[in-house]
């Protein structure tokens, strides 16, 4: 028995060392990033708190929908003023350590955990219980405990679902490029982006499940790109993986169009459009079955509220609207082009200019290096990989990825601006997280054919990168830590 655990520790030593470090570094992020600091972490506990206490799954009454004011039990609501009162939120007063400081009120245990259904609203309600039903575990688990302490706990049990992202991530970057180096590099850069350990670790908040499971979903797509396997229990299972994803949060509606043109395309390659279709017939079947029940009230809503909204604006398409649109749009990417790295809840404000200097430059020439890339399958360059490790096709589908997701939320940004005069929407970079790996290796590739340009080996790139990461992690958590309550 211990042989076997041996040799399984030594199979898998790579996601031993991704175990450990996210579990380290998670439980630190976990800690210094105050309760409910994020709005939406608020709703996100009272949905899972609903869960456990009331035993059904909270429907919001008609018309009764707030993002930041949802009902609350006694307890949730009794907490949040706790810590308003004590300013804890915004200056990360939970980490203060003298002892005439009391952490909870007496009799905090004797508030009421059960929520009154007359007049719910909440605007996590529109979604999938999925994920909130596996946060009832950790709740459940600390159930006699205080409900800060339950809070942490339901944080800390995020560290699963980027331990996940992290081992998908790793197996699409070395299926993709086959070099162990290269995928260690794109797992080092995400592990220590700011905006994902923020987004993880920093509340309560289903994205955490988002993240894991799209990629878990990428990467069986990649793989189909190199083998399209049509026998029952690979429609089952991709069926499973889309129905999964659809069930953590709505913008994985972008992997249909993604999955759709993933299968076809090798349907195509093989002469197979046929019996390929049939299978794609049966992957989404089983998809919805599993989802569409809880897409049935959003898409209702979002019909409904649109003719409203259409009904009380006027002069929709007006020159003046369409450009206010435009340009906020504009602010809105080059803000995105930094906040998908950088951002953390209310503290990305401290970047200097340098930093953010440093991601465009990146992200320029990692451009560049994609042009080149093109440019050679095009020209059909000697140099370009042989057919059996082309990395042409899995590339496409990380850039088909990123282009879905952004062409989603650039759809919801203009029916907000143009219908409601709404420009606040679709800002942060953690929306962008599903395909944070895609994002990262498209960036690498890039920067990659670059240095092969300019004659740098790309150990000097694979370093530099780690070392900025790291400087860029740690400059992110010691601000927080440090000086926002101690400096």
């Amino acid at each position: 028995m211990s042989n076997r655990i041996i040799d399984w520790a030594k199979n898998n030593k790579i996601y031993i060392l991704f175990f450990f470090f996210v579990l380290t570094k998670g439980l630190l992020w976990t800690w210094v990033i105050p309760p409910f600091l994020a709005p939406d972490e608020l709703p996100h506990f009272s949905y899972t708190q609903y869960l456990a206490e009331e035993k059904e799954i909270p429907k919001n009454s008609p018309g009764k929908i707030s993002p930041l004011h949802p009902t609350l039990s006694e307890e949730a609501e009794k907490s949040s003023e706790f810590l308003q009162h004590n300013k804890t939120v915004l200056s990360l007063g939970h980490m203060d350590f003298p002892e005439n400081i009391q952490r909870t009120p007496e009799g905090f245990q004797t508030y009421s955990r059960n929520v009154s259904k007359e007049n719910y609203k909440n605007s996590a309600a529109i979604y999938s219980p999925f994920y909130y039903i596996l946060e009832v575990i950790p709740y459940v688990l600390g159930y006699n405990l205080d409900i800060f302490s339950r809070l942490y706990l339901m944080r800390a049990f995020s560290l699963f679902f980027l331990f996940i992202a992290l081992i998908f991530s790793y197996k699409i970057a070395l299926f993709i490029s086959k070099e162990n180096t290269f995928a260690l590099i794109v797992v080092a850069i995400i592990a220590l982006m700011p905006s994902i350990n923020a987004s993880s670790f920093g509340g309560i908040n289903n994205d955490a499940a988002l993240i894991a499971f799209s990629h878990i979903l990428l990467y069986y797509l990649v793989k189909i790109l190199d083998n399209l396997d049509i026998r029952i229990w690979s429609i089952i299972k991709n069926g499973i993986l889309l129905g999964l994803a659809l069930l953590t949060k709505p913008v994985a509606i972008i992997f249909i169009p993604l999955t759709a043109g993933v299968f076809m395309y090798k349907g195509f390659k093989k002469n197979e459009i046929k019996k390929t279709a049939l299978a794609l017939l049966g992957v989404f079947t089983i998809a919805a079955i599993m989802s569409i029940v809880f897409y049935i009230r959003l898409i209702d809503s979002i019909i409904n509220g649109s003719s409203n909204e259409i009904s009380q604006t006027k002069n929709i398409f007006a020159i003046e609207n369409i450009f206010l649109a435009v340009g906020f749009d504009i602010i809105r990417k080059f803000f995105l082009a930094t906040s998908i790295w950088l951002q953390l809840q209310f503290f990305d404000r401290f970047y200097p200019f340098y930093i953010k200097s440093f991601i465009f430059a990146l992200e320029l020439f990692g451009l560049i290096g994609l042009i080149y890339l093109a440019k050679n399958y095009f020209n059909k360059d000697k140099d370009a990989p042989q057919s059996g490790q082309s990395p042409y096709a899995p590339l496409v589908l990380c850039i088909a990825a990123f282009l879905l997701i952004s062409g989603f939320y650039t759809f919801l940004y203009y029916k907000q601006a143009l219908m409601s005069h709404y420009y606040d929407f679709a800002w942060f970079g953690r929306y962008y997280l599903p395909v944070i790996a895609p994002i990262v290796i498209i960036m690498l590739f890039g920067l990659k054919k670059i240095f092969h340009l300019i004659k740098i080996s790309e150990k000097v790139l694979y370093i530099g990168l780690l070392i900025f990461f790291l400087f860029l992690h740690n400059y992110a958590f010691f601000n927080i830590a440090l000086q926002y309550n101690y400096l």
